[in-house]
Order: C-alpha cells, then structure tokens, then sequence
C-alpha cells in the first residue's frame, strides 16, 4: 500500500512538471517546495532620443513622480514620489541606488545642495533637509498657520524656504537654523508664485493683486514693480495674473506664465522693462500648433537649458503636448521630446552640461533623454552672445 502511495504521488508530480513547459510562468524553487512565480514583464522600448527609463516595468499610482532633481555633478538624480518616498538614482547606470521614507508629505519641489551633500524637499506646510546619500533628515522647518511657496539653495549653500502669512507677507527662514530672516510686505493679494534669481541677492513674487514685484533679498526692500498689462479698447488696461515665475540660469530674464497659455518676459538688465508678451485666446483655450490643435493652458512644467538659449516646456490636459522656444527670440521652434510617459509630464530639468533631460510623469516613471542625439534638439541654433551681464 505504501509503495503504491508513493508511486502515485511520483506520478502526479511527474504530470504537473510536464504541464509546465507550455505555460508561461516557470516554476521556481523555495524551502524545499515547488510554487508558481509570474515571468517579469518586458521593458518598454525605449522612443527615440531616450537614454534611460527609471522606475519600475509596471508602476503603481504610488510611483507617481512628484517632483526631480540633478547633483551638482550630474551622476545622481532624487526624485519625489506620491508615497511620500525619496529615491536616489545612478544617471550612468540607470538603476536605483537608495530610497528612504519622506515625512507623509507630497513634495512641490527638490533641490539639491550646491556640495551635492543634501537635498532639500519643500511641500506646502514645510521644508526639510536630507543627508545624501544616508538620507537622514538633518533640518524640518514646520509652518504654523502659513504657507509655504517656495525653497531653494542659494550658491553658498544656504537653504532658503519663503512662506505667506494670512496678511500676504512674505517669511523667509532659514531651513537649516530654523531661524527666521526677515520679513517682505507689499503685496495685498495671496502670493502664486516666487523664483530666486540665480545670484541669490534677489527673488520675484507674483499675486493675485495682479502685480509681480522684484525685492532685494539682504535689504528686504521692494527694488521694483514688474508690470503685465495691455491695452484694451477704449483705451482701458488689462492686467495678466503670472501664475509662475522662472528666471534663466544667467538671470538676465524673468519668465512668467499667465492663463490660457499666456506669457511674457522682463528684461533684467533694462530696469526690469517688459520685452515680449502673448495673450492666450480667451474665447477657445486652444491655439494651432503647426497641423494640430493644442490645448492653451498656464499650468506648465518648465527648465531652462544652462546657457539660457532655449526653454522646454511641458504642458498637461486635453491634448498634452512638450515644446521649446527660442528665448531670445521667443518663438517656438518645434516639439520636445514625445514618446516613452502614459501619464502627465510632472517634472523637467536639465543635467549640468544640457546633454541629458529627465522627465518625470504621474505613469511612475522618470526618462532621460539624449539632448544632442534627439531629433527635436537638432533644430536649437546658438542665439544669445553669452558676455556678462549685471542688473
């Protein structure tokens, strides 16, 4: 009875070995006893012009990329996700080097430390500071009935963050000290966005009082009033709401992105005098973009290349699409990369050097891409005589 149990048993394993070479999940070995694992999915071609996908073959909604950032020396990138992680990637390699917990918060933005030895996370309640690569939180910087717009490193290593109080004035503190610096009152509207000129001696705020204004950060003074408007029949002025504000790398301009598409850029080293502007169409929300129609929107993800030459865009909704103007000339001189995300483009920067850009989606996924090998690079010609300028 014994052996016929035996030989039984041999049997029916003999018969489930055997259907296994048709299927499509091998067989695999644990503690001695014989289970079922899924094959891992194949990786998604890469499109033309990327380098690299980081992130995982099947991303979850909590791989959703908030927010990325390149070390000073290019070969490492953080990125935020929506599980409140922080994850440390290898640019060469394109894998994964650490990750560690946030603090339950969806992060606005990263940055990295001029030293490349810290990274600094905002989110609209606070900031934090975190060791690379042991990812220890060494500085939190909690706001009590404020909110925080921005934070940013300035070139000697201070960690700055600016947070609007119930009156419309403006904190600035210290990350790393916890100390507060000084105080800026103007504006009589809440504050949408503010951007660090790349010296780090003066920062602009926009509101919704309609105005942006320019403010010299040691003195905490306003330096200047930096008009949008236009004429209007009967001979009336229309003021524009920038919704964001970006300096270029050089800081000789200042960017701001408006409603239904609309822009426009003040010259620095003119006092501050609008240059250029366009109004987006009001009536539609959508404009032509060569032989399609592309929706309008001033909720845009933007990165200036290192030479200021060129700013890439990414522009979310019914009909999302990535360009690239000239910034001297402003003009848009064709597509961005296209390809590669299924979700949102949530984030761009560029790598030291302008030879890498990574883009970050909600699909989870983070790519790089060739910026001398892309087809939609080729077309950026040199346009602005990089001599030094002072404002």
């Amino acid at each position: 009875m014994r052996a016929r149990r035996v030989t039984v048993l041999v049997l029916a394993c003999l018969t489930f070995l055997a259907g296994q070479k048709s299927s499509s999940h091998p067989a695999q070995f644990r503690a001695g006893a014989l289970f079922l694992a899924p094959s891992p999915p194949p990786a998604a071609a890469l499109p033309e012009g990327a380098l690299a996908r980081l992130g995982p073959n099947r991303p979850q909604k909590k791989d959703a990329v908030e927010a990325i950032a390149f070390s000073p020396d290019g070969k490492t990138l953080v990125s935020a996700h929506k599980d409140h992680t922080l994850r440390l990637w290898d640019v060469a390699k394109g894998v994964e080097r650490a990750r560690f917990p946030g603090l339950g918060k969806d992060v606005l933005s990263l940055a990295f430390a001029p030293d490349g030895k810290a990274v600094l996370a905002a989110w609209s309640t606070g900031a934090a500071l975190w060791t690379i690569p042991v990812g220890e939180c060494k500085a939190k910087l909690a706001a009590k009935d404020c909110h925080l717009h921005y934070a940013a490193f300035t070139r000697d290593g201070r960690a700055l963050a600016w947070l609007e109080d119930k009156r419309h004035v403006l904190h600035l503190w210290d990350v790393s000290t916890g100390r507060l610096v000084r105080e800026f009152a103007g504006h009589t509207g809440s504050v949408v966005s503010i951007a660090l000129a790349p010296d780090g001696k003066r920062f602009a705020s926009s509101g919704k009082d309609r105005g942006a204004r320019l403010w010299d950060l040691t003195a905490g003074k306003e330096v200047r009033r930096l008009d949008w408007a236009q004429e209007q029949p009967f001979g009336e002025k229309k003021r524009y709401l920038a919704r964001q504000l970006l300096f270029t790398p050089n800081g000789w301009t200042l960017y701001a992105t408006g409603e239904l598409g609309s822009y426009c850029l003040w010259d620095m080293t003119a006092g501050g005098e609008m240059v250029t502007s366009h109004v987006g169409r009001e009536d539609r929300g959508e404009m032509r973009d060569g032989s399609r129609k592309v929706a309008i929107t001033g909720d845009r993800v933007l990165a200036f290349t290192a030479d200021s030459q060129v700013l890439v865009f990414a522009s979310n909704g019914p009909f999302p699409h990535v360009g690239h103007h000239e910034v001297a000339t402003f003009s848009q001189i064709g597509g961005g990369p296209s390809g590669g995300h299924t979700g949102d483009v949530t984030a761009l920067v560029f790598a030291p050097g302008d030879r890498v850009l990574a883009t970050g989606s909600s699909d989870g996924t983070i790519l790089l891409w060739d910026v001398r090998e892309a087809q939609w690079a080729r077309r950026v010609p040199p346009l602005l005589n990089q001599k030094s300028r002072e404002y």
